[in-house]
């Protein structure tokens, strides 16, 4: 962990930074809370002034798209006859989606130092090989649900580390046989947060670009694909497992202990359980409710790791270490507030430049229809992420330009399935997302052998299971 610097050993930039994307979050949901309005305003610039104090340090990716957004707003007033309540709304989703990977980062934080986390991931990592691809699927969806790519750092570094040539009875090949199917099983179960995490930015985008879906309907769509995907995985990792090495392994002697696990299941449960509590009480939906919860939550969390000290102390400390860690933790969000922030703003203003029945045209040349449709985009967003277009771009642009669904034939839960799935398969096989470059780096291999070598048959499989269910669920639905 970084160490902790005082507000004066840090750059202005930095400063700058530090404040400015806080501001951001309490002007976005007091606006959305309808508290405020023209004040939404402050938080707007703030998000500005963000961007361009961490420009330097932005992947060229992500300039490129706020370039691509820059050039979006200029061409506004040429192509739409009101363009100051479209660049309001962009700025209002640009915003939006900076404040939620804001008020998890406080979650995430908490995630970092805590010995629950570190007891689950040992428990997860130390099961016998039946098991193995199962807990570890399972460990990265749950621990995805709040650390997001973090849970791959933290049980990626705990698989290799664990994963030496003794423990694996001085054979080189039992050796290179884990490393490759645990890696498999952690990208695979990581592919899962965007079908079952009501924290993932994915279900954010999906439910901001559909209109009149609510997350009641899309995310039992997305337990029943991650279901079918998790299954498939278990079973392909069994029936290519390598069978001249069974019984070569030595065996686990550790008596298992899953009271870790139900304690951090129990708490991801009650973070959800008082969103929905907000959702209910105030009448807002649930994506806000989980913004308002997730900072006071990360609070309590940072909170109880010092409970030693007696509730009020460890309050304080808790707040004191949030704001010393500021300057690491809010401009360490850069690379997501600025693609998250980017393909928001331009999703927006494409979507109002581009004739109403664009989309809707295309479609009916192909004479698309129905769950074709959904199976198409599933297809899009896959075939996009595999030449370096990231699936937060294509889902905002594709799901934001689409027309109401039900006008199409199909059901908006079963189009929001669809994207999330895609977003699944995605980031679990592109050499291009983030997930598959951390994880190829603590394996030491090259993200084409992780993305296609190694994912590449289980990519396609999942590609015609999705498929499958999505026909099924357009149907039926």
């Amino acid at each position: 962990m970084a160490a902790v610097l005082r507000w004066n050993e840090v750059a202005p930039r930095v400063r700058l930074s530090a404040v400015s994307l806080p501001v951001v979050l309490v002007t976005t949901l007091l606006y959305a809370l309808g508290l405020i309005d023209s004040l939404v305003l402050v938080g707007h610039a703030a998000l500005v002034l963000y961007l361009l104090a961490e420009w330097p340090r932005l992947p060229r990716t992500n300039q490129a798209l706020l370039w691509a957004a820059v050039g979006a707003a200029l061409l506004l007033p040429a192509l739409v006859a009101e363009p100051l309540p479209v660049l309001r709304q962009a700025f209002d989703r640009a915003a939006y989606y900076a404040t939620f990977m804001t008020a998890l980062a406080f979650l995430r934080e908490a995630a970092i130092t805590s010995p629950l986390v570190r007891r689950c991931g040992h428990l997860i990592l130390n099961q016998p090989p039946a098991k193995r691809y199962l807990t570890l699927s399972g460990g990265a969806a749950l621990f995805g649900i709040i650390l997001n790519i973090g849970s791959l750092n933290l049980l990626g570094v705990m698989t290799m580390r664990g994963n030496t040539l003794r423990a694996a009875g001085g054979n080189p090949e039992i050796q290179r046989t884990r490393r490759r199917r645990m890696t498999q099983a952690l990208l695979r179960g990581f592919g899962l947060t965007p079908l079952v995490s009501p924290f993932s930015i994915t279900l954010v985008v999906v439910l901001s670009n559909i209109p009149g879906l609510q997350w009641y309907q899309v995310l039992p769509l997305g337990y029943l694909l991650a279901g079918l995907l998790l299954w498939f995985g278990w079973w392909f990792d069994r029936r290519t497992a390598p069978r001249h090495l069974a019984g070569l392994a030595p065996a686990l002697d550790r008596q298992v202990r899953w009271w870790p696990l139900v304690q951090f299941v129990a708490l991801v449960l009650a973070i959800v359980g008082v969103a929905v509590g907000l959702e209910l009480l105030l009448t807002i939906p649930l994506v806000l409710a989980i913004l308002l919860t997730a900072p006071l939550a990360g609070l309590v969390w940072l909170a109880v790791q010092r409970d030693r000290h007696g509730p009020v102390r460890a309050m304080r400390y808790a707040g004191v270490r949030l704001g010393r860690r500021a300057v690491h933790l809010f401009p360490s969000l850069r690379s997501e507030v600025g693609i998250l922030g980017g393909a928001g703003f331009v999703g927006v203003l494409l979507s109002a430049m581009l004739p109403p029945q664009l989309v809707a045209d295309a479609l009916g040349a192909l004479h698309l229809t129905g769950p074709l449709i959904a199976v198409l985009m599933l297809a899009i967003v896959l075939l996009a992420s595999h030449v370096g277009i990231n699936p937060i771009i294509s889902v905002s642009l594709l799901a934001s330009a689409l027309p109401d669904p039900v006008s199409l034939g199909l059901a908006p839960a079963v189009l929001g399935a669809a994207f999330m799935a895609a977003w699944a398969l995605a980031v679990s096989s592109s050499p291009m997302t983030a997930s598959v470059l951390l994880l190829a780096r603590l394996a030491e291999v090259s993200p084409s052998t992780i993305g296609y070598r190694w994912n590449g048959i289980y990519t396609a499989g999942g590609f015609l299971l999705l498929t499958s269910a999505l026909l099924v669920l357009g149907y039926l639905l």
